[in-house]
């Protein structure tokens, strides 16, 4: 899909835009802004709104900008554009003009689902329900992953994504791909039943953080795995405390590959997703949202970091209530543009202001895995594992790496 935007009233009028792959974008008068506006039109906020263009459509998300988004005159939050689309953000007006490729048929899985007997749901999203399933054949458990009916083509597509990057992948601390196929005109994976379930329910299970000892080997098994994975040439995009699972024995398996994708062959596809405040967006790195195509390795060593924060304090690394803090009534507002001027501009609250207890070496591990500036980051995610082992190891009441 190409789009092009053309600046038809404001101070810039005139200023044409044009992008012919898919992308995010941010808007704004913010320096970081990929569609930069100047000064000259003040009623435009820093961050005013993201445009999400894939391969089949586009849409704008208004980051509660002080004086709004408005498609054809009518004020919006969150919207899919046409072409011929008129856009006015403060005294500016824009013109979407987009040329669409004629969308491919999706090829159906075929395989069958008569060898699962569902057992219990134990999860439900917006693209799929898992359950919790039987395979006769074998008489293990397994998890079952079912799309939901109402899918549009690039749900299905991320699906099938999951699907292409597990195939591929094969190591003990992600999640194992058993099966796939078609149920009801449903697609379906299987993987790996974990009854430990996520570290994310675990903390708020317990309603307090992890120990030293418990965080620090979960994210040194994770970071086995992504080691495997990024010497494999993918990124996995959205790694949080909900896609780290455990076994009943626990030991940690990174999960949930529908937004992983090959590094190496950056930009020739996107699928973005818009994640609620503290979910998502809090574990991306700066780089995700001004340069989501071209990612790397070191956008999911920041995502552990905040992982391992979280994990150790129950606070997320900027002034974002966290899932443990809701749970215990902490909570206030915080819309998606203040979370970007946070992960764009702001320093992570020193951890240990938060848990004086945590040992100086693992409180320099964290930061440094937060660290905004890619080159002052970890490279790998061998480098960040090995920091881990060695500051555990100086600590004898956390060794057992």
């Amino acid at each position: 899909m190409a789009v092009k935007i053309i600046v038809i009233e404001g101070p810039e009028k005139g200023k044409t835009f044009s992008f012919d792959k898919a992308d995010r974008f941010l808007v704004g008068r913010a320096k970081k802004a990929h569609l930069r506006f100047s000064e000259k039109d003040l009623y435009i906020s820093r961050h005013h709104f993201l445009l999400e263009i894939s391969s089949e459509h586009c849409y704008i998300k208004d980051l509660n900008s002080k004086n709004g988004t408005f498609i054809n005159g009518k004020r919006i939050t969150f919207a899919e554009v046409k072409n011929g689309d008129i856009i006015q953000i403060g005294d500016t007006t824009l013109k979407i003009i987009i040329c669409a490729e004629k969308l491919k048929d999706i090829k159906p899985i075929t395989h069958s689902a008569k060898d699962y007997i569902l057992l219990e749901r134990i999860g439900k999203g917006g693209m799929a329900e898992v359950y919790k399933a039987h395979k006769i054949s074998t008489g293990e458990i397994v998890a079952f992953k079912w799309l939901n009916f109402s899918i549009d083509a690039k749900s299905f597509r991320l699906f099938e994504r999951e699907i292409s990057v597990m195939k591929k992948l094969n190591h003990p601390n992600l999640v194992k791909l058993i099966d796939y196929g078609e149920k009801n005109k449903r697609p379906f994976l299987i993987t790996e039943y974990l009854a430990g379930g996520d570290v994310g329910r675990l903390i708020l299970k317990r309603k307090k953080p992890l120990s030293l000892k418990e965080a620090c080997n979960i994210i040194y098994e994770i970071l086995n795995g992504l080691e495997y994975a990024h010497n494999k040439g993918f990124i996995h995009r959205d790694i949080k405390v909900e896609n780290i699972l455990l076994d009943d024995k626990r030991r940690a398996k990174l999960s949930d590959f529908g937004f992983a994708k090959s590094y190496i062959e950056a930009g020739r596809s996107m699928f973005t997703k818009f994640g609620e405040i503290g979910g998502t967006f809090i574990y991306m790195a700066p780089e995700q949202i001004t340069d989501y195509r071209f990612v790397k390795p070191p956008a999911d060593i920041y995502s552990l970091g905040v992982c391992l924060y979280y994990m150790l304090t129950g606070y997320f690394p900027y002034p974002v209530p966290s899932p443990l803090q809701i749970v215990k009534g902490e909570i206030w507002n915080v819309n998606e543009n203040e979370l970007i001027d946070f992960i764009l501009y702001k320093e992570p609250t020193p951890i240990k202001e938060i848990n004086p207890e945590i040992p100086d070496e693992i409180a320099k591990i964290i930061h440094t895995a937060l660290r905004k500036d890619i080159e002052k980051r970890y490279k790998t995610a061998k480098e960040m594992k090995e920091e881990i082992r060695i500051a555990l190891e100086s600590d004898t009441e956390a060794t057992s790496i």
